[in-house]
């Protein structure tokens, strides 16, 4: 008698469930939605930057590594060319492509990947980052204890398939990286607290400062600022000893991974000091202009908004869900409500978004956590979701 497969998958464990149902659901979404490119034959290599610059690093990242490789076996020596007089009128060869490619894991797959066939692997990495970013997701729901595999599946979906990642990412394919590493940081966090070992924070801190000096800015911030959330819901004020000691182990292990990147940068973050844009002065406002607070909430679902790389655009499920969540209330919620009142206000106001720009700027372009929060609220709301009536629901669109 054969096993039904739907019985056999429910015998699983719900990470597996998770696995395999995220898996399918990311295909069938990413289908939808870059199917037009295969038919056309077109790449994921947008003009301009795109095209100038990523993928120019990402096809001289290859190069580079197969000329290592080549004097290695030729010569049995280790030689790593750090200048090349051919980037402009000569120049160092980290510091100025680190910023593109070298650092980042996935690109070191240029290496044994021939020249002409650069642009396949160069969109197939451009989708397997979001679908990391979203393994990453869920990985994070399950350590918060969050066991439904249909809400984290939705959530991971929402967290994945929003305007920033099909918009951004398809014209710099690195800025989705803090989308794999956020998730992920937030977990050893988590591992760090519950006493846990801190192996995979150390980690994942090393990955994100040798990938991008520039997000990893933005994701020691929001760590941070998640670490002190976190801090607050475990203790109280006669507990301040514990919650000091939870931050200063979170900041120790934080400092290790950082000294382990050090090599890669350090160099960087020197060169970046003296660079002459550093001294460009933009225009800080107290509020941004009146049409981004009258298409702020049509972003959520829509195109619209895009000012100041305010990217949102999320599945259809997420504006309800972060309205159960306010009008279904559970005191256990209560700090996720307050957590998303104080990011949505940090959307509105320039000064955030100058700030987590490197105060150079203002732009919104850390949505990608903002994205997070919205798709982890989906995930706890799922459940709610599923069993409103009509009536409700009809409520719920209209309000």
């Amino acid at each position: 008698m054969k096993t039904n497969p739907l019985e056999k998958m429910k015998k699983r464990s719900p990470r597996t469930r998770f696995f395999w149902c995220y898996t399918l659901g990311f295909l069938l979404c990413a289908a939808g939605c870059y199917c037009w490119f295969l038919i056309k034959g077109k790449t994921l290599i947008v003009d301009s930057d795109g095209w100038r610059q990523h993928f120019a690093a990402f096809v001289y990242l290859g190069q580079y590594g197969r000329e290592v490789a080549r004097t290695l076996l030729t010569t049995h020596k280790l030689v790593l060319p750090q200048w090349d007089f051919s980037i402009g009128l000569g120049s160092d060869v980290l510091t100025t492509l680190h910023f593109y490619a070298i650092g980042d894991p996935l690109d070191l797959l240029s290496v044994v990947c021939p020249t002409r066939y650069a642009a396949y692997l160069y969109s197939f990495l451009s989708l397997l980052r979001l679908y990391l970013a979203g393994l990453a997701f869920g990985a994070f729901c399950f350590v918060k204890k969050q066991r439904r595999v249909g809400g984290v599946t939705v959530g991971a979906l929402v967290y994945v398939f929003t305007l920033y990642s099909l918009f951004i990412v398809s014209h710099h394919p690195f800025f989705a990286l803090p989308m794999v590493f956020l998730p992920l940081l937030l977990l050893g966090v988590e591992q760090i607290l519950a006493g846990k070992r801190p192996y995979l924070f150390i980690f994942i801190v090393f990955l994100a400062a040798v990938s991008n000096f520039y997000f990893f800015y933005m994701l020691a911030i929001i760590t941070a600022i998640y670490t002190v959330y976190r801090l607050c819901c475990l203790y109280d004020r006669h507990s301040v000893k514990q919650a000091v000691g939870g931050l200063l182990q979170v900041t120790l292990w934080a400092v290790v991974g950082v000294l382990m990147s050090a090599a890669i940068l350090l160099p960087v973050i020197l060169t970046f000091i003296g660079d002459n844009r550093n001294g460009v002065q933009y225009p800080l406002t107290l509020l941004y202009d009146a049409d981004f607070y009258r298409n702020f909430l049509a972003a959520y679902t829509t195109s619209h908004n895009q000012a100041y790389q305010t990217y949102l655009g999320f599945n259809a499920v997420a504006l309800p869900s972060i309205c159960l969540l306010y009008f279904k209330r559970k005191p256990e919620e209560k700090p996720l409500r307050i957590l998303f009142l104080l990011a949505t206000a940090a959307l509105l106001f320039p000064v955030f978004g100058w700030a987590l720009n490197g105060f150079s700027y203002m732009a919104n372009r850390w949505v990608w956590a903002y994205s997070l929060l919205v798709a982890y609220i989906v995930t706890t709301q799922w459940q709610k979701l599923r069993h409103i009536t009509v009536s409700q629901a009809c409520l719920l669109y209209t309000s």
